[in-house]
């Protein structure tokens, strides 16, 4: 007797990092937007973006759209970070989250803010390379 197995649902899942106009300058506020694609052919399960920065927490914050929950961006050794979930199923399209800090008044002029972003999901990615992306940005 055959038994037929029953297809993979696959999802091209991908991130970006969207910064705000280059330099950043110290005192400002500066938001970066994180657009988290489904390219399909499936929808997304138990989709998951990580945020990372080099900055302190207590000048960070991220926001997302109906249907994501943000832990409070926490410190970590490297800086800060903060993780977001989808609850239910991502269909295919772009949601876009928001991370917002305040540019540290102290750096010395040319310091560097990193930020990274990965995004992951239980559905079999098919192409995981665009999975992650770095966004540096000099302060001015």
């Amino acid at each position: 007797m055959a038994v037929a197995a029953l297809p993979q649902t696959r999802a091209d899942l991908s991130v970006k990092l969207l910064g705000a106009a280059l330099p950043l300058r110290r005192g400002t506020i500066a938001t970066l937007l994180v657009p988290v694609r489904n390219a399909g052919p499936d929808a997304a399960e138990q989709v998951t973006v990580r945020l990372t920065s080099n900055v302190d927490a207590r000048y960070a914050a991220v926001a997302a759209p109906s249907g994501w929950s943000c832990t409070r961006v926490q410190d970590t050794p490297d800086g800060a970070a903060a993780d977001c979930s989808r609850s239910g199923a991502m269909a295919r399209g772009v949601q876009t989250l928001a991370f917002a800090l305040v540019v540290p008044g102290k750096p010395k002029r040319g310091t560097s803010l990193e930020f990274d972003a990965t995004v992951s999901s239980t559905t079999t990615d098919p192409n995981p390379t665009n999975n992650h992306d770095r966004l540096i940005q000099r302060i001015r």
